[in-house]
């Protein structure tokens, strides 16, 4: 799979909800990373829908990475105060010392959105979806997927902006109206 940058916009018509979600994958490391860029940030469990439009094919290559894994592994469900999900994946790092640092996190609000975003190897995410209660793909949602360009004419930071060269002008023209009236 070749690197992604997409924007998805996702239309919740479950409760009128628009989402701008930006999604990253960075192909030399395997390295997912999918933010809410504009609006209200999406529900858990259009996650999938998400992918699926922005990386056609990302299941089979995460499924194969998640294969690829050299190390023990272990998602566990935790359960806020609050309400919210995390579904936390370990990696076995040292099994005699039972060293089992945190590869990923799927964290889902209370209110059952992704606020945080997500940010883990593409390989981790399939246990992770895996152990998620909810429906991996619900009806009444709509995603399309685009490739954002940046402008052409955007500035470098610590380049003038041109107001003071304006107001020069503007001063200039207004001392000449002055001179000419006088």
């Amino acid at each position: 799979m070749n690197d992604v940058l997409k924007h998805v916009v996702v239309i919740d018509e479950r409760n009128d909800r628009r989402s701008l979600v930006a999604v990253l994958f960075d192909s030399m490391t395997g390295d997912l990373v999918v933010e809410t860029l504009a609006g209200k940030p999406p529900y858990s469990d259009v996650l999938v829908s998400i992918l699926d439009v922005a990386m056609p094919g990302w299941a089979d290559e995460a499924e194969e990475l998640h294969l690829s894994r050299k190390r023990y592994y272990h998602v566990r469900k935790r359960v806020g105060l609050s309400g919210c999900v995390d579904y936390k994946l370990y990696s076995c790092r040292d099994l005699s010392i039972c060293d089992w640092p945190l590869s990923a996190c799927l964290h889902i609000s209370m209110c059952s959105k992704l606020n945080q975003g997500v940010r883990c190897w593409l390989g981790d995410l399939p246990p992770l979806l895996a152990a998620v209660d909810s429906e991996l793909y619900p009806e009444g949602v709509t995603v399309r997927a685009y490739e954002p360009e940046n402008p052409e004419d955007y500035k470098i930071p610590g380049s003038a902006s041109g107001l003071l060269k304006r107001l020069e002008k503007q001063d200039a023209e207004l001392c000449e109206a002055v001179n000419a009236g006088v």
